[in-house]
């Protein structure tokens, strides 16, 4: 197998997996006419069938022992955990892009790394009977952050709400309401999957600490099988009960080339960017490359693109101004948490 064995080669691979995270949510904004629900059927397919491609290629390569060999002499309980936070990790993305399909990725993935954020450093607090002053103020900037981009979000919403022409009505029949808006269901969404990513971090550094440790390909098929499996139980009912529009059917789902193309490299991508996470991260003990730096790199992931798709995609100009201004503070209150919890400490 491929791995980093040096600090700079594990560097590399955890800026990798920066790069990747980051950019897999561009095929989900390239994709046109198509609901999340069915995208996310490709992209769990392109992250299975990439995860097939890396463990018959690089897995094999190497004078190591083989991922398949890897899969098969590891402990059956450190495969099930690792099987669970790729199911966990799974659904936080699919809640982030169910998010992301209502306010824009932008303010979806800043809210979603906010409370991934101040979850894991609070659980590292608890886990180590203590919380420094570092990680401490994380945690805080973090829940700043997540409180400044709901405000921008509901703020954007009830001006769009307010600017909205009323619905045509018949001649002596009352006038009704305008529709409730979907701004809170997206907050609750991505909130939670930011604390779905939060649990796929915890379960993923479980599984490798067995006797015989689970290494990065095979981690990452396993995760993958379980992304494809979960994928299908969710979407269920994601595709029953919408976040937004008309429940849908299977028998929609065919699209153009394109758009399936752009899920598929959507998966691929993500993958990838696991792949180079769990192998930065297996790779600590032997490379000198710090957890802290690995967990800032991931996160960096969630920043990236976030802004990218402000600033390329002009995500910003759905918002008010007070609201681009209280998202441009979440961006640097995430950025100094994401130094106070992870690299400084």
């Amino acid at each position: 197998m491929i791995l980093p064995t040096t600090f700079s080669g594990a560097l590399f691979t955890a800026l990798l997996a920066t790069i990747l995270l980051g950019l897999w949510v561009l095929a989900f904004k390239l994709t046109i006419k198509r609901r999340f629900e069915f995208f996310l059927l490709d992209f769990a397919a392109g992250a299975g069938l990439a995860s097939l491609l890396a463990a018959v290629t690089m897995g094999t390569m190497g004078g190591q022992i083989t991922a398949l060999d890897n899969l098969v002499i590891v402990a059956r309980t450190d495969l099930g955990i690792a099987m669970a936070s790729g199911a966990i990790l799974d659904l936080g993305l699919m809640m982030l892009i169910a998010a992301a399909s209502i306010a824009g990725v932008a303010a979806s993935f800043l809210l979603g790394l906010s409370s991934a954020l101040a979850a894991h450093l609070v659980y590292r607090a608890v886990m180590a009977t203590g919380m420094g002053a570092f990680s401490a103020a994380g945690a805080f900037l973090s829940i700043v952050a997540a409180l400044c981009v709901a405000v921008a979000v509901l703020e954007t919403e009830k001006a769009k709400e307010k600017a909205a022409p009323p619905p045509p009505q018949p001649k002596g029949i009352r006038p009704r309401s305008l529709p409730k808006s979907w701004s809170g269901k997206s907050l609750v969404l991505a909130w939670v999957g930011g604390l779905c990513v939060t649990g796929f971090t915890i379960l993923n550094y479980a599984s490798l600490r067995g006797v015989i440790r689970l290494e990065a390909y095979g981690a990452g098929m396993a995760m993958a099988f379980a992304m494809v499996i979960a994928t299908l139980f969710f979407n269920i009912w994601f595709m029953n009960l919408p976040v937004e529009g008309a429940a849908l059917s299977f028998r929609t789902f065919p699209s153009t080339a394109r758009n399936h193309m752009l899920g598929l490299a959507g998966g691929a991508v993500m993958f990838g960017g696991l792949l180079a996470y769990s192998a930065a991260a297996a790779a600590q003990s032997e490379t000198g490359f710090r957890l802290g730096y690995v967990e800032a790199c991931k996160y960096g992931a969630f920043l990236l693109a976030a802004i990218v798709c402000w600033i390329v995609w002009n995500e910003r100009a759905a918002m008010t101004m007070r609201g681009r201004m209280l998202v441009l503070i979440a961006f640097l209150l995430v950025l100094m948490a994401v130094i106070a919890g992870f690299v400084v400490v």
